[in-house]
């Protein structure tokens, strides 16, 4: 099962996920808020220590976004940890003016499979889903902090699932959502607490392989 929680304190959160036991377990920003990340690794933690304690506990997978500040950098991100193990930090590629933009994406080798990251408007870059693609994701997980618009977001993430061939987790601040391999939405669920059934189905990608020539042509 995967499971992700919104709007409520960190502590309330844990609490949830102890009753549930996902084994993916997906954090909004609306519980994380902003994390220091420099005082994190000094062991002044009041965020991440907790969630590897849960991660190891109960030997899951934790996908937590938060407003990363890094000296005097902000950046909207995406902790991943598994079985108590951070994996690494995900930034978004096209951030808002206010914040930095990330430098490359990342995919994690998880207890359950190659997990590809998107963050925001970054699903609106197909040449991202490429990047994906490439890498051979089992499952996407897109973490978005705005509310989920039917004509700005929908579309997006059909052509994404589609195209990648993978199955799509995309969590907003009001609903989250589960597209297949084929770009058709099969579950939706909104509030606080938003269980879903997690699998890793997949069909062939349908990007163009090789190097396509373009010609100029001149008028003569």
């Amino acid at each position: 099962m995967l499971l992700c929680l919104s709007a409520i304190p960190l502590s309330i959160a844990l609490g949830y996920a102890e009753d549930y036991r996902p084994e993916i377990l997906c954090l909004h920003r609306s519980i994380v808020g902003r994390v220091d990340l420099r005082a994190e690794l000094r062991g002044e933690s009041r965020v991440i220590a907790p969630l590897m304690r849960l991660s190891a506990k109960h030997g899951n997978l934790i996908v937590a976004a938060l407003r990363a500040t890094v000296d005097d950098g902000e950046y909207n991100s995406a902790i991943v940890i598994d079985h108590g193990k951070v994996l690494g930090v995900s930034d978004q590629i096209r951030a808002p003016r206010s914040m930095r933009n990330g430098t490359c994406m990342r995919c994690y080798r998880t207890s359950f499979g190659t997990m590809g990251v998107i963050l925001s408007d970054d699903v609106r870059s197909p040449q991202l889903w490429h990047a994906l693609s490439r890498a051979r994701s089992d499952f996407i997980v897109m973490m978005d902090e705005k509310v989920f618009d039917e004509d700005r977001d929908n579309a997006f993430l059909q052509c994404l699932s589609y195209c990648c061939g993978r199955e799509v987790y995309a969590h907003f601040c009001d609903v989250s959502k589960r597209y297949n391999c084929f770009g058709k939405c099969d579950e939706s669920d909104c509030g606080i607490e938003r269980p879903m059934h997690f699998a890793t189905h997949s069909k062939p990608d349908t990007f163009l392989k090789g190097t396509i020539k373009v010609f100029v042509e001149h008028r003569h």
